[in-house]
């Protein structure tokens, strides 16, 4: 199993400058549902995009976000999330 972080999700969402690339490359050499995706990464880009909105003034901005959340979201519903974390406690 290999757990992928918000950075490689970044990577392969933005095809960042010959990165993605190696990346798939690597990926390729296992199967797909070998890689997970921590429920935090989730948060983390829901987040950034929550703070890009609320930033947002003009409506074509804010379609422009809301599309890009959108995408956001269907990559998640297909992605395999990792188990949440057990309590300590």
């Amino acid at each position: 199993m290999f757990l992928l972080d918000t950075d490689h999700i970044v990577i392969l969402q933005t095809s960042a400058a010959g990165l993605s690339d190696r990346l798939t490359h690597r990926m390729a050499a296992h199967a797909p549902n070998a890689f997970l995706i921590p429920i935090i990464s989730f948060h983390e880009q829901v987040a950034g995009w929550q703070s890009f909105l609320n930033r947002r003034r003009e409506a074509a901005s804010v379609v422009r976000a809301y599309e890009k959340l959108g995408r956001l979201l269907e990559t998640y519903a297909k992605a395999r999330i990792a188990p949440r974390a057990r309590s300590m406690a």
